[in-house]
C-alpha cells in the first residue's frame, strides 16, 4: 500500500525519505472504497525503473468510515509477505491532506 507523500523538500528530490517525488505516475489501475491504485514507475535508487503499483488512500474516506484500524492491518499484513502471487508491500509514506 502507499499513499501520496510529500517528503520532498524545496530542493526536489529528498533520497533519504521516499515519497512520491520519487515516481513517475502512469495510469490509475482500478478504484475502490477508499481510493484508487495507480501504475508508477521508480526514478530513483534503489530499484530505479521499476514499475509498482500504488494504492493511494483518501485520509478523509478512512477516518470517516473509521477503517484506520483495517487500513494498518493490511500494511502489515502486505508488509510480510513474500508471494509471488500476492501484491508486495514495498514503501508506505503519507502527506499532510
Amino acid at each position: 500500500m502507499g499513499s501520496c507523500g510529500s517528503s520532498a523538500g524545496v530542493g526536489g528530490i529528498n533520497e533519504h525519505i521516499t515519497d512520491m517525488s520519487h515516481f513517475t505516475v502512469g495510469r490509475t489501475l482500478g478504484r475502490g472504497g477508499f481510493g484508487h491504485v495507480i501504475s508508477a514507475q521508480k526514478k530513483t535508487d534503489p530499484l530505479k525503473g521499476e514499475w509498482f503499483a500504488i494504492k493511494k488512500l483518501s485520509k478523509k474516506s478512512v477516518m470517516e468510515k473509521n477503517c484506520l484500524g483495517e487500513a494498518m492491518n493490511e500494511m502489515t499484513l502486505l508488509k510480510g509477505l513474500k508471494s509471488p502471487f500476492i501484491c508486495n508491500a514495498h514503501f508506505a509514506f503519507h502527506d499532510m491532506n
